[in-house]
């Protein structure tokens, strides 16, 4: 039995149409499907096409430009270079002997955990880092694993 065989049945013989009536109103009705399914594949297609369009704008956005060192305030550089400064470091450096996060030896440097305390540094607001450590705190160069660093031995 075709699609129109059972239209003519469920619909043509409800509504008392003839088989010419029942025939041209299938036709019809398949016209507007068709034309409603050509409407939905443009949408479709439409809305593909502006989403490919906002990927491509979002990407372009997230391109940023180079990072620019971040501007230190006079204070701390001259804090700093200064004599108390590196007295302090080594004394820290010292008594830590090695660094806090990988245990390596050589190379340590203090990181500040922050910078309230500048100039009167309690051992608890420094951190004793190796040279890896310390770059991966601040971010500036990435060191992925430092369990390959010579630990220290005793």
């Amino acid at each position: 039995m075709s699609n129109f065989d059972k239209f003519h049945r469920k619909v043509a013989n409800k509504y008392l149409m003839s088989r010419k009536d029942a025939l041209t109103a299938y036709s019809q009705l398949q016209e507007s499907f068709w034309a409603n399914e050509k409407r939905k594949a443009k949408a479709k297609k439409k809305a593909v096409k502006k989403a490919r369009e906002d990927a491509k704008a979002a990407k372009k956005k997230k391109k940023r430009p180079p990072k620019r060192k971040k501007q230190q305030s006079d204070d701390y550089t001259t804090y700093m270079k200064s004599a108390e400064w590196r007295e302090k470091s080594k004394m820290f450096r010292e008594q830590a002997g090695c660094c806090e996060k990988c245990g390596y030896v050589g190379n340590l440097a203090c990181h500040h955990k922050h910078y309230n305390t500048l100039g009167y540094e309690e051992r608890e607001d420094i951190e004793v880092l190796c040279y890896r450590c310390h770059c991966n705190a601040h971010g500036t160069k990435k060191f992925y694993n430092p369990k390959k660093k010579p630990k220290k031995t005793e």
